[in-house]
């Protein structure tokens, strides 16, 4: 769990939805090259555990592979014995942060306020999701909670874009998760042209720390 919350550091964490596990992987495998170190799989994506342990076997370069939107105790039992290096989710559930502390998997369990906050430490947790983060006002937002909590692992998800990794790692966070605006266009999804994706992504990627 430690080591797996170290190699986080300054990183950003690539979250991937799709309607395909075929599609899933496909972008998995562009963000990889792409050079992204930390690669998260939601849960509505189709066969979701099955896939992770494929992209364990055939991603390159060897990046943290996690499962989000991890909401209850058989998704977060299955995550773990798919190997996920991490889990995450919208919401703080104790159940869940004990089952993978006992597992040593880190969990990133979702807060949005001090209190929640304040109740995940409780619960156990040694990190953060602080979501959703851009609409709470992204940079300025995450440093206004580092005040009260500057030694605590905080990483933002929801909302954010690449221009925002810089300030929010600026004001603070452990690392910052990207979602959507790191898919790629429909029409590149559609005929899985790899190239132009790759090379959107080697633009939009520019400047922050993969």
């Amino acid at each position: 769990m430690g080591e797996t919350l170290q190699r986080l550091e300054g990183r950003t964490i690539a979250v991937v939805r799709a309607d395909t596990a075929e599609d899933a992987a496909w972008i998995a495998h562009c963000l990889a090259k792409a050079g992204v170190a930390a690669i998260e799989l939601t849960w509505t994506v189709p066969d979701a555990v099955a896939l992770l342990a494929t992209l364990r076997r055939t991603l390159p370069g060897s990046p943290l592979l996690g499962m989000g939107t991890v909401l209850d105790e058989a998704r977060c039992r299955r995550s773990i014995e798919a190997g996920a290096d991490f889990l995450a989710s919208p919401v703080a559930d104790p159940v869940c942060l004990a089952m993978a502390r006992e597992a040593d998997r880190l969990f990133l369990p979702g807060v949005a306020t001090p209190t929640e906050l304040w109740a995940a430490r409780q619960f156990g947790a040694e990190a953060f999701k602080v979501f959703p983060c851009g609409p709470l006002g992204g940079a300025a937002y995450l440093k206004a909670l580092r005040g009260p909590f500057p030694d605590w692992p905080l990483i933002p998800f929801g909302g954010l874009r690449p221009e925002d990794v810089g300030p929010c790692l600026a004001a603070g966070a452990w690392a910052v998760g990207l979602g959507d605006c790191l898919m790629p266009r429909a029409d590149w999804l559609a005929t899985h042209d790899a190239s132009r994706y790759r090379a959107w992504l080697a633009r939009t990627l520019d400047g922050t720390t993969a």
